[in-house]
């Protein structure tokens, strides 16, 4: 839970109450990859061949801390899953000895190697901790980031998410929703007539 650490503010030392700082974090809109944890997210992912979910494989996953829940544990099942497919593919042009027997520093060419990370980057996958896929230009893992909303009843209300693949923030609650955190309401779609009255000079 990401409001944890206010539990512990003191107000001698921090010069407020953990109440008073959560009140300020009320209506904060809240965009990360490890929101997911945060609102409960994992759970609902399942796995695209095993059919289990995040919350299915705790029980062999066995995180020792939240943070190690929160950040890697969901990550690294999905990671091993997208190496060996990476492997699984490679084995397509290459023997099994060729990949056991491979020693980098003697392959000049590179061959393998490369042929094994072309593979790894064309990964894709729907693991327990959401798509599961590669930038390809850069190598690095892509996650989808949520969008919540904080409250000062420690809580996170999910409302959308940004699809790093496509590029494109989707909202999937309704403007009223985050209207409402910000202490305001929905302003109307349609155009609001003023009616403008002037005083007439009686002299003119």
């Amino acid at each position: 839970n990401p409001f944890t650490e206010f539990d512990s503010i003191d107000e001698s030392i921090h010069g407020c109450k953990a109440s008073q700082a959560l009140k300020v974090l009320e209506g904060t809109i809240f965009c990360s990859e490890f929101l997911p944890f945060s609102l409960g997210i994992y759970p609902s992912h399942r796995h695209f061949s095993t059919n289990e979910t995040y919350a299915d494989l705790e029980r062999i996953l066995k995180p020792k801390t939240g943070l190690a829940k929160s950040l890697y544990q969901a990550s690294l099942y999905d990671n091993v899953w997208a190496i060996g497919m990476a492997i699984n593919e490679t084995l397509k042009t290459f023997t099994v000895d060729e990949v056991k027997n491979y020693k980098h520093s003697t392959n000049e060419n590179k061959k393998l190697l490369n042929a094994l990370y072309d593979n790894l980057l064309g990964v894709y996958l729907q693991g327990v901790s959401g798509r599961y896929y590669y930038n390809k230009t850069t190598g690095a893992r892509q996650s989808d980031s949520y969008v919540g909303i904080w409250d000062s009843k420690k809580t996170l209300i999910k409302i959308g998410y940004f699809d790093a693949k496509e590029s494109n923030l989707t909202i999937t609650q309704s403007p009223a929703v985050i209207w409402k955190s910000k202490g305001g309401t929905t302003p109307l779609d349609s155009e609001i007539e003023h009616v403008v009255r002037r005083r007439i000079s009686k002299t003119s």
